[in-house]
């Protein structure tokens, strides 16, 4: 099933051409250093950052913040301003259009 999955989003084409600002939590979430270390958790973050930067590249108007208050799960609660200003920069962009 996974396999089919993954083939399936290889073969989904171009990313649409929309807006895009990409949000990304990079604090160390205490709960997750039960399970791993602060230097295993730092390089997860470390790729995502360059997960989502080849994303974004992907996108024709492509955004990438860092949220550093934020933890992945956080980043409404802890940052409630930069998820409102990510919409109201899409929306703009999309009004440019």
């Amino acid at each position: 099933m996974l396999v089919k999955t993954c083939e399936d989003l290889r073969a989904g084409g171009s990313s649409p051409d929309v807006p895009l600002v990409l949000l990304n939590g990079t604090a160390i979430d205490p709960s997750q250093t039960q399970f791993r270390s602060k230097e295993q958790l730092q390089t997860q973050i470390n790729a995502s950052r360059r997960l989502y930067a080849s994303a974004v590249d992907a996108a024709p108007e492509g955004e990438y913040r860092d949220i550093p208050e934020a933890t992945h799960s956080s980043i409404p609660l802890t940052s409630p301003a930069a998820v409102a200003d990510a919409v109201k920069d899409v929306l703009t962009r999309h009004r440019r259009r």
